[in-house]
């Protein structure tokens, strides 16, 4: 994310989807700080929460734009921000049971490094630990890639089974990790 505000500011300050105006991208990602804190807390209404989910929405817009994230040939666009973020997690695969760190992680899905691939298309079963004052997301996910690497393998987990809550907590955790990047403390 250190190449993403020169795009971010190409884009317009106001929001499409909800309210929330700001005339830089400063004063909108300080807006966006303090409405992603009260989300957090639980503390907005059902039409905060609506711009809230909206300026998410645009936040994740703006910064696939700025990736140049464009889909190849017969793919879709990513509908999720994926973030780099190392996060302990726990597998269990055909092959058996696995500790390991997360590469990157979005509300759909997470990369990580394991010593054996497992078929992809298999089902593993995970828990995900957010860190201190957070708890663990656990669920079942589905191997959507495997890639050779260094004699080991990178595998992409896409979640299949995961609560809405707990998803929710990873969209905090991911809008927090953007936020830092911005040097907007999370």
């Amino acid at each position: 994310f250190v190449q993403v505000a020169p795009a971010i500011c190409r884009i317009p300050c106001r929001s499409r989807r909800g309210s929330m105006q700001a005339d830089t991208l400063s004063a909108w990602l300080a807006a966006f700080s303090a409405m992603h804190d009260r989300a957090k807390q639980g503390a907005l209404d059902a039409a905060e929460r609506a711009e809230y989910l909206g300026a998410c929405e645009e936040l994740a817009e703006a910064l696939m734009l700025a990736q140049h994230a464009t889909p190849r040939p017969g793919q879709e666009l990513r509908k999720s921000m994926r973030v780099a973020q190392a996060l302990p997690v726990e597998l269990t695969t055909g092959q058996g049971h696995f500790a390991a760190i997360t590469l990157d992680i979005s509300e759909g899905g997470f990369s990580t490094i394991l010593p054996d691939a497992p078929e992809v298309g298999s089902r593993v079963q995970f828990r995900l630990k957010l860190g201190r004052g957070r708890d663990p997301v656990g669920g079942i996910g589905r191997v959507a890639n495997a890639v050779p690497q260094n004699g080991s393998v990178r595998v992409g987990l896409r979640f299949e089974e995961v609560s809405q809550r707990e998803r929710e907590q990873l969209g905090y955790l991911i809008v927090d990790a953007v936020l830092r990047q911005f040097g907007r403390a999370a």
